[in-house]
Formats: C-alpha cells, sequence, structure tokens
C-alpha cells in the first residue's frame, strides 16, 4: 500500500487538491483522505466529481464565504455554555454564506447534476437566527447599545456619569494645579484620580489608590467624585449583569438550532470538497476517469 501510494504520488496529490478548496476544514479532510476498495463508493465519488467538474466549467468556482467551523461552538451551546460575541457572530454569518451558496446554485436549478443540487438543496439559512443576533452584536463583535433596552439605559447612565466625573477633575485640576505633580488625569483601581504630589497627601482630600515608584506621587480620588465613582462601579456591575443575560439568551437560541446548524457545515464541507476537485481538474483540464470491472486500462 505504501509503495502504491509513493508510486502515485498521493500525498502531493492530496495537498495540491487542498488547495483549491476554500474551508480549513475541507482541507484537513482532503489531507486525511485514504483509499477506498469499493466500485460502487467509487463509481458515486466520480459521478459527483463529474458534475462538480462541469459546473467549474461552466460557471466557476463556486464561492464560499463567511463560513466558520461552528461544531466547537455548538457543542458549547449545547452544554448551556456562554458564547462570546465572536462565536455568535460567526453562527449568524453563516446564513449569509448559504444564501451565497444558493445564488450560486440557482445557476444550475433544475439541471441533471443530482448529487451537487442536493448538498445545495439540503442548506437552511436561519435568517431568524441571524437576525436575532445582529440586533445585537456588530461585526467588530461589540454588544451594540440597542440589544436591550435595560443595556442602552445603563451605558447612557454611565456616559452621563463620566461626563460629570471629567468636569468636576477637570475644575480640580485648573483650581490645585500647584497641589498636582501632573495635570492628566488616570485610572487607579477602576476609580478617576488625580496625581497629586505626595506633601499635600493628607491635605488635599480624598482616597488614596496608588503611589509612584518614586513616592514623590500619590494619586487620589478626590472627595468630589467619591460618590459618582461608585455610582459607576454600581452601573458597570449592571452592564457586565445585562451583558451575560443577553448573551446566555443568544447562546440558548443558538442550541436550539445547533442540529441545523451543523448540518448545514456538513453539506457545505460536501460542496467545497466537490468543487475542490472540479477546480483541480479544470486547472489540469482533466476528464474524470472511467471505471472498469475488469484489470485493463481504458
Amino acid at each position: 500500500m505504501l509503495e502504491t501510494q509513493a508510486v502515485l504520488e498521493l500525498q502531493k496529490v492530496k495537498e495540491t487538491l487542498a488547495e483549491h478548496a476554500l474551508l480549513d476544514f475541507t482541507k484537513k479532510r482532503i489531507l486525511d483522505l485514504t483509499y477506498s476498495h469499493d466500485y460502487y463508493q467509487i463509481e458515486e465519488e466520480l459521478a459527483k466529481t463529474n458534475e462538480a467538474l462541469t459546473l467549474c466549467n461552466a460557471y466557476g468556482r463556486c464561492p464560499i464565504s463567511y463560513i466558520h467551523d461552528l461544531r466547537v461552538i455548538v457543542a458549547r451551546a449545547s452544554k448551556a455554555s456562554l458564547l462570546s460575541c465572536e462565536d455568535l457572530y460567526r453562527v449568524a454569518s453563516q446564513a449569509t454564506g448559504i444564501e451565497q451558496l444558493k445564488a450560486f446554485a440557482h445557476n444550475f436549478t433544475g439541471q441533471a447534476f443530482p448529487h451537487c443540487l442536493y448538498y445545495f438543496d439540503g442548506l437552511l439559512a436561519l435568517k431568524a437566527l441571524q437576525k436575532k443576533i445582529e440586533k445585537c452584536i456588530s461585526p467588530n463583535f461589540d454588544l451594540y447599545d440597542k440589544a436591550s433596552a435595560k443595556l442602552a439605559k445603563i451605558r447612557q447612565e454611565l456616559r452621563d456619569k463620566d461626563q460629570e466625573i471629567h468636569k468636576i477633575l477637570d475644575r480640580i485640576v485648573r483650581q490645585k494645579s500647584s497641589y498636582l505633580s501632573d495635570t492628566i488625569v488616570t485610572l487607579r483601581n477602576d476609580r478617576l484620580v488625580v496625581p497629586v504630589k505626595a506633601n499635600y497627601k493628607y491635605s488635599f482630600g480624598g482616597i488614596i489608590h496608588d503611589e509612584s515608584a518614586s513616592q514623590q506621587t500619590v494619586y487620589i480620588e478626590p472627595e468630589a467624585t467619591i460618590l459618582l465613582n461608585a455610582q459607576m462601579a454600581s452601573l458597570r456591575l449592571q452592564e457586565v449583569q445585562e451583558i451575560e443575560r443577553i448573551l446566555r439568551e443568544l447562546s440558548k437560541a443558538v442550541s436550539l438550532e445547533g442540529e441545523t446548524l451543523l448540518n448545514n457545515q456538513i453539506l457545505i464541507e460536501e460542496i467545497d470538497f466537490l468543487f475542490a476537485k472540479g477546480s483541480y481538474g479544470r486547472a489540469l483540464v482533466a476528464s474524470v476517469a472511467k471505471l472498469s470491472k475488469e484489470q485493463v486500462i481504458l
């Protein structure tokens, strides 16, 4: 067997074929391919390859984009794990990829390509799930304020409090500049603080959160902002809790559609595999081999 593989340069063929696949999980499948001695299986695979080659010659390589490997994501969702914004957006993008594939298949719908059409027709674009996710999550994997009315309210309050704190700190910096080692407001322990000269640390007023390595500067949260900073901390906690609630709701929605998502991925992998072979054949200006049960070369 190994000698036959060496003569046929099977590994080299697989590596070249893998270059024509568009998805990483299809490439892995190709590199893991082994021989088959089943006449009818080989006959069917050649028929599929012939369809893909014919379609590649007629319409070009089947476009595949917006598709990600969702197996781990769906498995985590099925165990009630909390999916990240990036995970959820990857799930949503599958519907866009499927619509693209469906549009390509429209070129030959009704024609004699039963194997290829079987895979294309089996795809289900989960538009409702996509809409639900994309309403909440941006292409940069951030949660929109509009993801929920409560989140929008919390974030607006955070912006208002932050603006109020900065106004107070700007006034303090102007009025007490002689107490400060610098005029830059910074963050310590999630609190906005000002850098105060060490010899004024007890007379300045406020809570000391840190000091410089030289011990010449202490970072103080002024008394005037303590309550506002505490309110900010409370709002941030509420924000985290609301984000978790939203992500958990979306994760549950993914788990409910897990079977369809995985079935779509299986079909997309088959399509990518077929068109990788078709693309490779087109590049070689090749024809599909003919089988014979006799041990002769046709």
